[in-house]
């Protein structure tokens, strides 16, 4: 029983052992997301369509492995009608603020929660099939939640992946020739999207 007792209590000093601090209170964290989406539909209304996007941010350690900071967003999308001539490309800007808590699997693997606020512009031009161009305008209001994995290959180094993620949404858009419409979105959508990040940690503290 009592090695039993120690051998529980080695195991628990262990584990325990291995979940150090990636992100320290002080550090300073450049870096990026990046999402590429590709893809074709069928039917009545077949086509193809594509959306990328580059998120640049910079988060300060607040300690215990939190990070605070601010990104900004450019995106440009596409898509294209094979039944008609009708096309639209959109391009967008924007801004916010994010909250990341980190929580270590290992030393060098674990996940993270992130929540999220912002502001986004978008421009979009849709083309129909004689030639006529229909451009729009849209502002929205976001807050969101966003769960990930992060691996650690160096101490300055983080390389994340998102998954999904839930929030909500509150756009106005206006369409030449048209009053202004608005509309709020609520969604969900684990798993049914990812996007790729790296983060280069400034500052990091020597462990000794």
């Amino acid at each position: 029983m009592k090695r039993q007792t120690l051998l529980l209590l080695a195991i628990i000093i262990s584990s325990t052992a291995t979940l150090t601090a990636q992100v320290q209170k002080g550090d300073v964290l450049l870096g990026a997301t990046m999402g590429v989406y590709y893809g074709n539909s069928s039917g009545n209304n077949s086509g193809s369509s594509s959306n990328s996007n580059l998120s640049p941010r910079i988060g300060f350690g607040l300690g215990h492995n939190s990070v605070v900071g601010f990104r900004t967003n450019f995106g440009y999308q596409t898509s294209k009608s094979e039944t008609s001539s009708n096309r639209l490309s959109a391009t967008s800007i924007g801004g916010g603020l994010y909250w990341r808590h980190y929580m270590p699997i290992k030393k060098q693997i674990g996940w993270y929660i992130e929540a999220n606020g912002g502001i986004s512009f978008r421009k979009e031009v849709n083309k129909n099939d004689v030639g006529d161009k229909n451009k729009a305008t849209a502002t929205e209001y976001s807050v969101g939640a966003i769960p990930g994995i992060y691996y650690q290959p160096l101490p300055k180094l983080l390389l994340t992946v998102n998954f999904g993620g839930a929030g909500y949404s509150y756009t106005k858009n206006k369409y030449e020739g048209n009053p202004t419409s608005r509309y709020s979105n609520v969604y969900f959508n684990l798993m049914s999207s990812f996007t790729f990040g790296v983060d280069f940690i400034l500052g990091k503290r020597n462990s000794g």
